[in-house]
C-alpha cells in the first residue's frame, strides 16, 4: 500500500505521470462498480469520467492516502446514486407504455407458443 501513497503524493504535487498511474490503477474498479449499478455501458463510462474529474479536483484533500481505492469507489458510488436519482423520474407505467408502443404484434408471443 505504500506504493499508492507515493503515487498519490506525486500526483498532488502535479506529476502528470502519477495521475496517469492512478488512472490505470483504478479505472477498472470504477468502471465496473458503475456498470454494476447503472447497468448501461455508456452511462457507466460517463460516470467513470466524471469520477476522475472529481478525483483530480479533490485529491489534495485526501487525508489518508492509503485509503485511495476506497475513497475513489465511494466517489463513484455517489456519482451513480446521483445519476440514478436524476434519471428515475419516469414512472413504471410510462416505461411500459413506451415499450408497448415500440413492439409490433409480430414481436409478441403468446404463452401457448411456449407449451
Amino acid at each position: 500500500m505504500a506504493d499508492i501513497e507515493k503515487i498519490v503524493d506525486k500526483a498532488v504535487t502535479g506529476d502528470k505521470n502519477a495521475y496517469t498511474e492512478l488512472y490505470k490503477l483504478s479505472y477498472r474498479q470504477i468502471y465496473f462498480t458503475c456498470l454494476g449499478l447503472v447497468k448501461n455501458r455508456n452511462d457507466a463510462e460517463d460516470i467513470t469520467q466524471e469520477t476522475f474529474l472529481i478525483i483530480i479536483k479533490k485529491l489534495p484533500k485526501l487525508k489518508e492516502k492509503s485509503k485511495f481505492h476506497s475513497w475513489v469507489k465511494t466517489i463513484a458510488i455517489n456519482n451513480c446514486k446521483k445519476f440514478l436519482g436524476t434519471t428515475s423520474d419516469i414512472s413504471y407505467e410510462e416505461k411500459f407504455e413506451e415499450l408497448d408502443s415500440e413492439l409490433t404484434d409480430e414481436e409478441l408471443t403468446h404463452p401457448d407458443e411456449y407449451i
